[in-house]
Order: structure tokens, then sequence, then C-alpha cells
């Protein structure tokens, strides 16, 4: 009744075993020791998360080691989120402190942040992506799904940017412009032009005296 007694966790309805997630982590240069959680979404649905142990002082920004974990890991189990620790945290017992590591993973999304240098479209869509993916810092190249959006954050995001811009996106816009500058252009062009280009090549004029 109360779910698996073990480790395996499930995101984005798949289940994803923690130890494969980390031996694809161990597998990249430089990573010393690494272990594997979840944590939640402000969306209520649940994203990985990894704590690394690096062997330099200086450890790789989150979207670098993403690409490199693209040999090793599929898309549902590369971690959104990275925690970059001296030492694993441990529970009394000796184990990984998971519980720790999902915290901290939370608490990286505090990390201050600024507007300066941001379009108007930019700063307020990046309110909209802080609020949902419980960050308080994005950067205008960060991509949605990689900073810990989902399927149903997107669904969330286009209602409220439908409701602060006065523009309709087709969910398809999403995943062809995953980075808040270029989601902000097609916002933008939105606003700019008659007519809903989110959707437009999906609507099909009728005509009555065709077949």
């Amino acid at each position: 009744y109360f779910g698996r007694n073990d480790d395996q966790i499930k995101v984005h309805g798949v289940r994803v075993e923690p130890r494969e997630v980390e031996a694809g982590i161990l597998r990249v240069a430089g990573v010393a020791q690494a272990a594997a959680t979840w944590y939640a979404l402000p969306s209520g649905s649940r994203s990985i998360a990894a704590a690394i142990v690096w062997h330099s002082p200086h450890p790789p920004s989150a979207q670098e080691l993403q690409h490199r974990l693209g040999a090793y890991l599929g898309a549902q189990m590369t971690p959104s989120r990275f925690v970059f620790v001296d030492r694993l945290p441990l529970t009394s017992s000796g184990k990984v402190d998971r519980q720790a590591i999902r915290q901290a993973a939370v608490d990286a999304g505090r990390r201050g942040a600024t507007a300066h240098g941001f379009t108007d479209t930019e700063a307020r869509l990046m309110m909209i992506w802080k609020r949902l993916l419980g960050l308080e810092s994005v950067a205008a190249d960060d991509h949605f799904f990689s900073i810990g959006g989902d399927s149903l954050a997107a669904m969330q995001m286009l209602i409220e940017v439908e409701a602060m811009f006065e523009v309709s996106l087709a969910v398809q816009a999403v995943y062809e412009a995953r980075t808040l500058n270029r989601l902000a252009g097609c916002v933008d062009r939105a606003r700019g032009q008659p007519g809903d280009i989110g959707n437009e090549q999906y609507v099909f004029p009728l005509h009555a005296e065709a077949p």
C-alpha cells in the first residue's frame, strides 16, 4: 500500500533504478562518486537529482554534464539537477542519505536570480519558469526540460504565458524552442503578428464548396 521499500523511483511514469543512473554518471571522466535520487517539483511531479563528488575543484556546468551523460543514459534517466559535494552525505547507519540529497537539490535552485540583461519578455517568462520549477535563477540559454521541466509543467507554463502575454502557443513550440530566449522570441513573434503562429500550422481553412 505504501509503495516499494527499496530505492527504485518512478519519474514521469517511468520506473528508474538509481544505481543504474549512478553507474552511468560514474562513466563520465572526472566523477569520483555519485548518488542519485528524486526530488519534487512545484508542479507535483518528480525529477532526478544526483549528488556528485568531482575529482577537481572545478566541476562542469549542468548542461555540459547532461551532454556528456547523453552517451551513457537515456533522456528519462538523465538527472535534471546536480549537487556537487566534497563527500556524499551519509545517515547514522553509514548509508547514502538520499533525503539530504533531495533537500540539497531543492536548495540548489535557490541561488539568487537577476533579470539584468534580459528583454522584458524574457524577464517575465523567467518568473513563470522559476515559479513552476522551484528555481531562483534561470539563464537565457537554459533548456526547460533540462532544468526540471516536464510535460505537465509545460502545459501549466503555456496557460500562464497565454494569461500574461495574451498569446496562445502550441505545445510543440515548447519542444522546438526549449530555451528561455528562444521561447521568448516565439512569444514576441506571436504578439507582433495577427493570428496564432503557435497553432497556425495545424489549422486548415474550411471551404463550403470543397469536397
